[in-house]
């Protein structure tokens, strides 16, 4: 990920946040020991976390692939929900199936001692 969207999304972030003093504590650090970072935030850039693409490395299914979005609720400020759809590729949308069967759950619960 690019440092200019990493910034623009810090400012996202805190922007949802403008009394949280964790994040104006956090901002004057960075200004301080990073003349890199002063310079982008300067230039007011705002960029949602928006779509991320993750790849699920499972032990009986492969590879599953999902497209993670994250979504603010106006109306609850501290809520995202973050919906994840399979992607065609790597047959996903079959493999999550497939994992909901009992045959594809099978092994994965473990007793646990005590």
């Amino acid at each position: 990920m690019q440092r200019r969207t990493v910034v623009a999304q810090f400012r996202a972030a805190s922007s949802a946040r403008p009394d949280d003093e964790g994040f104006q504590a956090l901002l004057a650090q960075l200004t301080e020991v990073s003349s890199e970072f002063a310079t982008l935030w300067a230039e007011r850039d705002i960029e949602d976390a928006g779509q991320i693409r993750t790849e699920l490395d499972h032990p009986r299914a492969g590879l599953p692939c999902v497209e993670s979005t994250a979504m603010k609720v106006p109306a609850r400020p501290g809520l995202t929900i973050v919906p994840h759809t399979p992607l065609d590729e790597a047959n996903t949308a079959a493999k999550l199936e497939w994992l909901a069967t009992p045959e594809g759950r099978r092994g994965a619960m473990y007793p646990v001692a005590g």
